[in-house]
């Protein structure tokens, strides 16, 4: 048995074309009839799966518009490619650039894909990602303090979502990027700080402001006040700077827009 093999290139080769292969043998005398294949016909490609790069996965965002961004699709057959763009499964764009622009109807939670065209078929999906759209300032629920001794004391807080909080013992105006960062916050509900090089027998007022994942940032401050103890003489005369208070008062100027 002899074995032949012809090998046509797919630089000789465009998608839709027919082709037909047709063989005869030779015994070194004559030759045989014409043997036809079946009618070949050469198949689009479809373009690979492009990967997103922008918002980053699980990420928060209190900007519009987001932007989408994504690498683009290869097509072997050289056809422009399309991009369909899904946003909680509806359409948002339709597009041959690297990007698409999303206004979100509400604050939500979204997932994102696209799916690369070529005008044939459709590539696979890119995996999705998914951001968050919030626009709500953080919330403190509960402020107030603890562990008060002559020279230092601590604040504890509440908010209503992960935060980052930080203070000042200044006054209630001062914005949240001029202020000392709490050391036990780390993007949770519950935050608390130490206090230290206090004086004695003082009263102290410490101001707080807290910012969400989103970047959404307080526009006041509440407040807790509280009384640092006496000093004790050696002689046990005792005393104390009396009985510590706590305040709490929130305050909203503007609007949370």
């Amino acid at each position: 048995v002899l074995a032949n093999l012809t090998i046509v290139g797919s630089g000789n080769t465009t998608k839709n074309q027919n082709w037909t292969f047709s063989v005869r043998v030779f015994d070194g005398t004559e030759w045989s009839e014409w043997a036809n294949s079946s009618v070949l016909t050469i198949e689009n490609s479809a373009p690979t799966q492009s990967s997103l790069t922008n918002p980053e996965n699980n990420s928060y965002t209190n900007t519009t518009p987001i932007t989408m961004n994504w690498t683009a699709s290869n097509d072997t057959n050289l056809d422009t490619v399309n991009y369909y763009v899904m946003v909680n499964g509806t359409q948002a764009c339709y597009t041959n650039d690297l990007n698409c622009s999303y206004i979100p109807s509400s604050e939500a939670y979204y997932e994102w894909n696209i799916t690369a065209f070529d005008g044939t078929e459709n590539g696979t999906s890119s995996n999705s990602r998914f951001y968050t759209y919030d626009i709500t300032k953080p919330i403190i629920t509960n402020i107030t303090h603890g562990s008060v001794t002559s020279s230092g004391a601590a604040l504890i807080l509440i908010t209503n979502e992960n935060a980052n909080c930080a203070y000042n013992d200044t006054n209630s105006s001062v914005e949240y990027a001029s202020m000392t960062a709490f050391s036990t916050t780390g993007g949770t509900t519950s935050h608390s700080t130490s206090l230290t090089g206090l004086s004695a027998s003082t009263s102290y007022t410490y101001y707080v402001r807290c910012v969400d994942a989103a970047g959404n940032v307080m526009n006041f401050s509440n407040s807790t006040t509280f009384t640092t103890s006496a000093v004790l003489t050696s002689s046990g005369g005792g005393g104390g700077g009396g009985t510590p208070t706590a305040s709490y008062e929130q305050k909203s100027f503007g609007t949370l827009a």
